[in-house]
């Protein structure tokens, strides 16, 4: 049994668009509906899409620039679909970071090449193609590579055009601790190609395309935290928290 209706989704050129990309990062939610009001009311996001995706879907929401946060949910009651598993050990909360390639037979090539660990490889269908770097291999952080020849849209929902929008918040980067630098490292730097920043004894600091970023300091694994440019009021600190498990932070 599904949980919701079809989207209908259409899809836009990505000849513009770069060879690689840091595309979006995403949450794990149990009902993507209850993020509305704090991305939409609170940091003024625009919206983007909602898929199904068989047992699962997401709805993609966009910054200025167009880094997206994504959120996966299930769309069955099967406890064993990964999205029901992740949700019943760890309550929502941050699921992945996914690049966008053009080639993604070539970064597969590189990655056997350099001795990064792929799982999950999954090239049958042509509109979407995907690996993932294995955890350990970034010191427990979760990356998803990504070939798909298009972009996608679908209509906004009603919930979200009944909320007003606040004055968008910019994308400054996302923070994540690691528990072995080094391999992460080597994940976003000499696999996904991100020109190093800064590095000094606190971290990395990653750029793509000058305008997406990572910061990648040694700690806690899979501690994720999006970072944008204001905090209109504490209490979007916590609604962020509630609704996706993650954490929001003002910096630059």
């Amino acid at each position: 049994m599904t949980l919701f209706p079809d989207k209908p989704v259409t899809y836009s050129s990505i000849e513009t668009f770069p060879d690689l990309w840091f595309d979006h990062i995403a949450y794990c939610v149990a009902d993507p509906r209850t993020s509305f009001k704090v991305l939409r009311n609170e940091l003024g996001l625009t919206w983007r899409l909602w898929e199904m995706n068989g047992q699962f879907g997401g709805v993609q929401v966009t910054f200025p620039g167009g880094f997206k946060v994504e959120l996966i949910h299930p769309n069955s009651t099967d406890e064993d679909h990964f999205t029901n598993r992740f949700l019943s050990r760890r309550g929502p909360g941050p699921h992945h970071l996914t690049f966008r390639t053009k080639d993604i037979r070539g970064m597969i090539d590189l990655a056997k090449e350099l001795g990064i660990e792929l799982i999950q490889i999954s090239l049958d269908n042509p509109n979407w193609m995907e690996a993932f770097v294995h955890p350990k291999t970034a010191g427990g952080i979760l990356v998803q590579i990504a070939e798909c020849p298009h972009e996608k849209e679908s209509p906004t929902e009603p919930e979200w055009n009944d909320l007003v929008a606040a004055r968008p918040t910019k994308f400054v980067r996302v923070d994540l601790s690691s528990s072995d630098v080094r391999g992460a490292r080597r994940v976003f730097g000499d696999l996904l190609g991100g020109t190093v920043e800064r590095e000094d004894s606190d971290g990395v600091d990653f750029c793509w395309n000058n305008d997406r970023r990572i910061r990648l300091t040694q700690g806690v694994a899979n501690s994720a935290e999006l970072v944008v440019d204001e905090i209109k009021t504490p209490l979007t600190l916590n609604d962020f928290a509630r609704v996706t498990g993650g954490q929001l932070k003002g910096g630059n």
